[in-house]
């Protein structure tokens, strides 16, 4: 049971960064930006929430290979990986310690780190400065009529095409994405893999656990 309640954090704590992106958004279709982001690298993000890091925002690594993503991450304590593989409709969780995995169901969200983004206005904001480099920058605003506007502002680094940060500024609310160690290599494969000594677990089904439910 502790195993799989560490499963259950770990996809709770790496969907939270593509969860609190949906709040009040049109579920109606997909937006356009004005710059494009590689489809294969990798990077490091930490999560922030009203400038404080969250528990679950320690630094994390994802690796990104066309539709394919995994996310490698501390949670209660343990080491945890999600492998998404829309190829073959398969989304695994993984705990280093025990070498164990459980297969999950991954319920699609916009995911900025694969170019998903969710309906909106965008418009170009005035270049800025991050850690000593000009930063283009780029608003999106989303929201239903009448409701509160969401903001998301990515800051695209010129030389890489990448963003480094993400704010989000939500009613009472804003969250912030820092990413570093920006690697525009192709991922290994393997790295998509469940590793053949890892044993799997818990083969319910998500439906049955609200929290994993929500991912």
């Amino acid at each position: 049971m502790k195993l799989i309640s560490t499963f259950l954090y770990a996809i709770a704590a790496v969907a939270a960064m593509f969860m609190v992106t949906h709040a009040a958004f049109a579920q109606n279709g997909a937006s356009e930006p004005p710059f494009r982001i590689p489809t294969q690298y990798s990077i490091v993000f930490i999560q922030k929430l009203n400038g404080v890091t969250r528990k679950s925002g320690l630094p994390s690594r994802m690796y990104v290979d066309g539709t394919r993503f995994r996310t490698e991450t501390i949670t209660a304590g343990a080491a945890v990986t999600l492998i998404h593989r829309p190829d073959i409709n398969k989304t695994y969780a993984l705990k280093e310690a025990t070498r164990e995995y459980k297969e999950v169901i991954y319920n699609k969200k916009y995911n900025p780190f694969m170019a998903e983004y969710p309906p909106g206005k965008w418009s170009t904001l005035k270049p800025a400065e991050l850690a000593g480099k000009m930063m283009r920058r780029y608003q999106l605003d989303t929201g239903e009529p009448g409701k509160a506007v969401v903001t998301h502002v990515y800051w695209v680094d010129p030389a890489t095409k990448m963003f480094m940060r993400i704010e989000i500024n939500m009613p009472g609310a804003k969250a912030e994405y820092e990413c570093s160690d920006y690697k525009a290599d192709r991922p290994s494969s393997e790295l998509f893999e469940v590793p053949k000594d890892y044993t799997p677990v818990d083969k319910k089904s998500n439906q049955d656990d609200p929290i994993i439910e929500s991912v």
